[in-house]
């Protein structure tokens, strides 16, 4: 219990440092910032948005489907744990985390590999997903930064 407590204020302490260096004032607007984003890219994405969207889904189909799955999963954490079966509890929480999250990077899916402490297929899922994303971070350079919503450096 006292690692818990221990790892839960060290978790607290390094995001209020992370906000006090980059400033506290900018705080109440993240949330705006993040929605914001995920309207441009969640459909690019391999999220459940995102594949949805390829299965000519509406955005709304998707998020639905990303929180039932991830509550599920989830539920699979707790009742995992609840049995002490702390690795597949693990990845029951890894899983519901990528199900949960509107935009999914290809980088993302290297989270699948953590609980599998041998090299499995789990680990090359990542490189056989892979594509070249050029042209959407073009899309998003441009398309962001003539926005005044979302306020960027971008050339």
């Amino acid at each position: 219990m006292a690692a818990t407590v221990g790892a839960i204020v060290l978790a607290v302490a390094a995001v209020l440092e992370s906000w006090a260096a980059l400033g506290f004032e900018d705080l109440a607007r993240y949330p705006d910032l993040l929605r914001r984003l995920a309207e441009l890219e969640a459909d690019e994405s391999y999220s459940l948005t995102g594949v949805a969207g390829v299965f000519g889904l509406e955005r709304t189909a998707g998020t639905v489907l990303s929180m039932v799955l991830g509550c599920g999963l989830l539920a699979g954490c707790v009742a995992y744990a609840g049995r002490g079966d702390d690795l597949r509890s693990f990845a029951s929480a890894i899983a519901a985390s990528l199900a949960f999250t509107p935009i999914l990077w290809q980088h993302y899916l290297v989270l699948l590999a953590v609980p599998r402490p041998r090299f499995s297929v789990v680990w090359v899922l990542p490189v056989v997903l892979w594509r070249p994303r050029e042209r959407t971070t073009a899309r998003l350079s441009r398309r962001s930064c003539r926005s005044p919503s979302l306020q960027c450096s971008w050339p």
